[in-house]
């Protein structure tokens, strides 16, 4: 999941011959640091970088409107501009950065983290900087910088573990410290980031919808899909909302169904939809509490709603063929169910 969050889809091909229970937080900082070793033999790169500071000796570019308070003062002091060829880059910086988180995390074995260290050591007029989301959505890859891809996003990808608690040997979702929104927004990048790659039927984006309704549009609050899958030349529309619950179902008197506000937004997102020949509503879920579900309610002869559940605790290839499989909504066709529509009847 987080190959694909992380936009470092390529990974789970490279380690396609690898066995998943060996794929642990250490076996990634391995891979990282083998990745800086490669970086250094070849020759990291270099930049201008822009320095200005205060000094006693003419250096560079004199920036005069910022030198003129001291000289007025009779100081012997200016403000200087200099350009400096240094590593001390914005791709070399994660680089350090996700070296020092290495060898500073106690879960790692002794071995990596004094592999991380000496790395760290052949980098040493690179700073060290915090490392965000933001930073790492900010690359721009060039034909100077490709040979960086695969160690920046290794370091994508153990800050993402960072962030989710990561306990080596346990890779289990719900098992780390994060809140049950957080969660659910993990999953929904990663179902986003999965379609768009893994399937080439659809244009896969998250959409944003407009009220078919009059009035004060402002007042309205924003209508935004997880997922849409749009097919243009066959008039064939998806919409996919992700839902991340420990508990997919409601529980009323001892008897249990599913969430209605989940049907309610999926229906009005459906209902929001420009006219099709195939609209269908889907629902993913997490198996956890329960086994396979798979159902699908019909509207109409176009508009259907879909019910699934995906086991996140099995190998990859067999999480890649469900949701696959889902999208061709061929796991669901035995158990349609005909909703009868009428003039007062929206459930």
């Amino acid at each position: 999941m987080l190959s694909y969050v992380t936009d470092f889809p390529e990974f789970i091909d490279q380690l396609s011959e690898v066995n998943e229970d060996l794929i642990t937080y250490d076996f990634l900082a391995s891979r990282f640091i083998y990745e800086c070793e490669q970086l250094i033999k070849r020759g990291v790169i270099k930049d201008y970088i822009v320095q200005i500071e205060q000094t006693n000796i003419m250096t560079g570019k004199m920036i005069m409107h910022e030198s003129l308070p001291y000289l007025a003062r009779k100081r012997l002091i200016v403000v200087c501009q200099t350009d400096d060829y240094s590593s001390n880059v914005s791709l070399n910086q994660i680089v350090v950065a996700t070296l020092q988180s290495v060898y500073k995390n106690q879960q790692v074995t002794e071995r990596i983290r004094r592999k991380s260290f000496m790395v760290r050591e052949k980098l040493p007029y690179v700073d060290v900087i915090p490392l965000t989301d933001k930073l790492f959505s900010q690359i721009h890859w060039t034909r100077e910088t490709a040979h960086y891809k695969q160690a920046v996003q290794l370091a994508h990808l153990l800050y993402a573990i960072r962030l989710l608690s990561h306990q080596e040997g346990d890779w289990r979702l719900f098992s780390v410290e994060l809140s049950d929104k957080a969660l659910e927004k993990l999953f929904e990048k990663f179902l986003l980031s999965f379609y768009q790659k893994e399937q080439s039927e659809y244009v896969v984006k998250a959409e944003n919808l407009q009220w078919k309704l009059k009035g004060n549009q402002a007042l309205l609050p924003k209508m935004k899909t997880d997922i849409s899958f749009m097919n243009k030349r066959d008039k064939k529309c998806i919409v996919m909302d992700a839902k991340f619950y420990r508990d997919m179902f409601q529980h009323n008197f001892e008897k249990q169904s599913f969430h209605s506000h989940n049907l309610y937004q999926i229906f009005t997102y459906l209902m929001h939809q420009p006219e099709s020949e195939s609209l269908r509503g889907i629902l993913i879920y997490p198996e956890y509490l329960y086994g396979k579900i798979d159902e699908s309610y019909r509207w109409d002869e176009q508009t259907t709603i879909e019910i699934y559940s995906l086991n996140l605790n099995q190998p990859f290839r067999k999480i890649k063929d469900r949701l696959l499989l889902i999208l061709e909504a061929t796991s669901c066709s035995k158990n349609m169910k005909l909703v009868k529509k009428s003039k007062y009847n929206t459930k």
